[in-house]
């Protein structure tokens, strides 16, 4: 097999190459490793013809489970992808201790007739440098400690891929290809300027913009996504108004949201689709400060990294608290996926708003009362 070298990807970085068995993903632009992930999944798929994927919580589950799934047979000898959450925990779980759960032995102490089990790390740096053809084992994780592993990783012909937030030029670039490769629509720079400038360098933000502005672009018989589509649909002061519905799902008082949604909707006159985006970017904050917190982020790094100011840092940091990364993991799909029926007419927009909204609330009252702390953080 090539060696495929280990890499720092940016906005504006390759693909993950379809021969690379083993793959690290880290950083704290969870956008990119979700991209990584998907185009790879998607270039395994069509160069197969099937694929199966499963799909592991580093807080929860044993290394052995991991590894076991990579080396046994898939359905029907199909090829299979194995993803591990938030990686760097199940890494970490057994670096203090003289032997794990599930591990390999190997001597230690010659002479002392005595064997400890192997780390966490020793036997994927094993795995990583002889991996299984017919597997792809992908770790992701937001924080990384390099060492060993990584280079047993290009050893074995994997890539460690480091994705890292962006600055506005290389956000502006990203916007281009983005829009070009995976939006079927061109965009102007001059209209990517302003995008960024609007949104702000978040690459997820970025793309559901950018999805909605080439729906519109193309309904519209235009040649590219111009500024002046920027400025009609994405204007900067729809930010107030988007926080407000995501203020009033913090609340977890399904009434209250329900009320505060249709006054967006009837009086404000807001499309579902800027709801519904308002929603994603709800559901991605939550998600991102369950995954920090896990990982034992600084709350005020996490705040900042997470754009989280005034009484939204308080109020997301605390039911983030109360949350397991697989229920806002779950929340975020179920966000994009409503964005995405949005987008493609697939069902009455109000309705689909509407039933996230419910969703979004339940989820966040739940939250709320678990953690006895009300909407602004006070008892």
């Amino acid at each position: 097999m090539a060696k495929a070298k280990g890499s720092s990807v940016g906005a504006g970085g390759g693909t993950v190459p379809e021969t690379a068995r083993v793959v690290i993903l880290h950083g704290q632009e969870r956008f990119l490793i979700l991209q990584h992930t998907d185009e790879l999944r998607a270039a395994l798929n069509a160069k197969h013809g099937g694929l199966e994927v499963f799909t592991f919580d580093g807080a929860t589950v044993k290394p052995a489970d991991v590894l076991d799934e990579c080396r046994s047979l898939g359905l029907m000898m199909q090829p299979k992808m194995v993803v591990v959450e938030n990686a760097e925990l199940m890494l970490k779980g057994g670096e203090d201790e003289e032997g794990g759960e599930g591990g390999g032995t190997s001597p230690a102490g010659a002479g002392r007739g005595r064997y400890v089990e192997k780390t966490a790390r020793e036997l994927f740096e094993g795995y990583a440098e002889a991996p299984e053809e017919n597997a792809t084992l992908v770790m992701r994780a937001a924080t990384w400690r390099p060492g060993k592993l990584d280079k047993a990783v290009e050893k074995g012909g994997g890539v460690v891929i480091k994705c890292e937030p962006v600055g506005s030029a290389a956000a502006v670039s990203w916007c281009e290809t983005r829009a070009k490769k995976h939006h079927g629509v061109a965009i102007e720079r001059e209209a990517a300027e302003l995008l960024v400038e609007n949104v702000g360098a978040d690459l997820g933000r970025l793309d559901s913009e950018l999805a909605k502005l080439g729906i519109a672009c193309s309904s519209r018989g235009e040649a590219a996504i111009g500024a002046g589509l920027v400025k009609e649909m994405v204007g900067a002061s729809r930010e107030e108004d988007a926080w407000s519905i995501q203020w009033a799902i913090m609340g977890g008082d399904a009434g209250a949201a329900l009320k505060e949604l249709r006054n967006r909707l009837d009086v404000a006159r807001l499309s579902p689709v800027v709801i519904s985006l308002a929603c994603v970017d709800l559901a991605r904050k939550l998600d991102g400060a369950v995954r920090g917190l896990a990982a034992k982020e600084h709350p005020s790094a996490l705040a900042g990294r997470l754009k989280l100011w005034g009484p939204a840092q308080q109020a997301i940091l605390a039911a983030a608290a109360r949350m397991k990364a697989t229920t806002t993991a779950r929340l975020l799909e179920a966000a994009v996926k409503s964005d995405m029926r949005l987008k493609t007419g697939q069902g009455d927009q109000e309705s689909i708003v509407e039933e996230l909204t419910l969703r979004m609330t339940s989820v966040l009252g739940r939250a709320r009362a678990g953690a006895g702390v009300g909407a602004g953080g006070s008892r």
